[in-house]
């Protein structure tokens, strides 16, 4: 998503022009979850928690309760499979394919961005 910012903020050609994001495929958040887990040999999954106790977790970590009920929202797109496509705006901009997700995954975790410590 960088190599996109970077270039429609570089190049004039992509002014006044909408493009719409994605990877190559669709994935699930416990596929995120578990393609998070492979690339950093950590145990990670997904708990589909009820919204509401989504809430009450945020908010029990000090998020105050508006913010809580913000991101309650925004996982209920997720949730309502609302969000899931696949576009062609990486191709317009860059002339490539978008990077996949588990590619993404590997090369963060061998870079140490989730390093502990």
């Amino acid at each position: 998503m960088g190599d996109v910012v970077a270039a429609v903020l570089l190049d004039e050609r992509h002014t006044g022009h909408t493009y719409s994001l994605s990877g190559p495929r669709t994935l699930t958040m416990a596929q995120v979850a578990d393609e998070l887990a492979t690339a950093t040999g950590r145990s990670i999954r997904y708990v589909d928690l009820d919204p509401d106790e989504h809430v009450t977790e945020l908010t029990g970590l000090g998020l105050p309760r508006e913010d809580a009920q913000a991101v309650r929202d925004l996982f209920a797109v997720i949730r309502n499979h609302r969000s899931e496509y696949v576009s062609h705006g990486v191709e317009e901009v860059l002339g490539r394919t978008p990077r996949d997700f588990t590619d993404w995954a590997r090369f963060t975790a061998q870079a140490g961005t989730w390093a502990a410590g």
